[in-house]
């Protein structure tokens, strides 16, 4: 990890936005079928003249799910409550000292997963989220769809490649339907019996909502997930 963040301080990187997401999530499992997380995020930025990727701010989060498994190929998370602290993407010199715009999230997810053939999989995760933002005059509906390809490696072991697309439903000015689209791959390691890591790559394009021009993002992301004791 520290590796890829060296290399994502090279001027290779210099045309676009270079970030890093982190994600802590503690899950406890009521049942077979029951699983209650609670996640917190933090992500960092580059800045207006620096091109270091743990530079600045991005965001905080607070959310917690609750996931059912209706059937072994289906999964259905509720998120009754998320809040985050959204920075401003720094594009010029002052937006590294803005406040953070304030947000309260709700969401509802369906993740549907089929086996292939041999060690391959097909995914699929749709979403709804309503948006409450300070800085936003209305709230917003979103929706996103991943769909991606997974190969389990060995047991404990898989690679995910997959393209997931926002689209604003409602709450946004004409022209910003296409929230952002984001093309991903990672790996997801079981360490131990309660212990899963997920380290790998995003890339972005973005259109933010106060503005016109698209941005491109590239993100390190790390996710670590610990399974409490029953």
């Amino acid at each position: 990890m520290l590796t890829l963040i060296c290399f994502f301080n090279a001027d290779i990187f210099a045309q676009a936005k270079n970030n890093a997401w982190f994600r802590g999530t503690m899950a406890y499992k009521v049942s077979t079928q029951l699983t209650a997380d609670i996640e917190v995020q933090h992500r960092r930025q580059s800045g207006f003249t620096d091109h270091m990727i743990l530079g600045h701010n991005l965001m905080y989060s607070l959310r917690t799910w609750i996931h059912y498994l209706p059937a072994n190929e289906l999964k259905i998370s509720i998120s009754p409550f998320a809040s985050f602290s959204h920075y401003r993407i720094i594009e010029k010199a002052e937006d590294e000292i803005y406040a953070p715009a304030k947000e309260t999230r709700f969401s509802i997810a369906a993740l549907w997963q089929k086996d292939l053939f041999a060690r391959f999989s097909l995914i699929n995760r749709n979403a709804i989220e309503y948006r409450i933002l300070s800085n936003q005059s209305r709230n917003i509906v979103r929706w996103r769809n991943r769909a991606g390809l997974q190969y389990n490696i060995k047991p404990g072991l898989s690679f995910l490649l997959y393209d997931e697309v926002f689209v604003n439903a409602a709450g946004v000015q004409p022209g910003h339907l296409v929230d952002h689209n984001r093309l991903g791959t990672h790996f997801e390691c079981k360490c131990l019996s309660q212990l899963k890591a997920e380290f790998g790559y995003i890339y972005i394009n973005r259109l933010p909502l106060s503005g016109t021009n698209w941005l491109k993002e590239n993100n390190l992301m790390l996710n670590i997930t610990f399974d409490l004791p029953n």
